[in-house]
């Protein structure tokens, strides 16, 4: 893993990363690391049997994982944390104190962005936010895709 000066990753090729909690945006950050040449492995407290087609999805694509406790995180470069971990655990604390990069999976997304990110904080659609949204694109102050 390579990373520029403020810390971008420039490369995740042959970077050992762990990507903790493997609901959908979980899954989605091991195939988009997968596909960056990352090593990548998916962990979930949650057996494979509660998780469905998670382990089967992410084998079939060459991502190992390890379900149903708390994974060694010894060794890796980076663990990536879903949004409902707490970084606060003491096995991702010891990765970290270890030299580990802990990113929030938000983050892994806006590292590879380009241009402005306007995140939100509400659990369902928010007619004020759309307004602002609205406003801003009107305005050329943001383009969606």
């Amino acid at each position: 893993m390579n990373q520029k000066p403020g810390g971008k990753i420039q490369s995740w090729n042959n970077a050992r990363v762990a990507v903790i909690g493997l609901a959908r945006s979980g899954v989605a950050a091991c195939h988009f690391l997968h596909t960056r040449g990352a090593r990548v492995l998916g962990a979930d407290r949650r057996s494979g049997e509660e998780l469905g087609g998670v382990a089967k999805e992410l084998a079939d694509a060459g991502i190992l994982t390890d379900l149903g406790s708390h994974p060694d995180l010894a060794g890796f470069d980076a663990i990536i944390l879903s949004p409902g971990v707490d970084p606060a655990q003491d096995f991702i604390v010891k990765a970290q104190r270890a030299g580990a990069l802990i990113l929030p999976e938000l983050e892994l997304g806006a590292s590879e962005a380009s241009g402005r990110i306007v995140c939100t904080t509400t659990s369902r659609p928010s007619r004020l936010v759309s307004r602002w949204c609205r406003s801003w694109q009107n305005a050329e102050l943001l383009r969606t895709r």
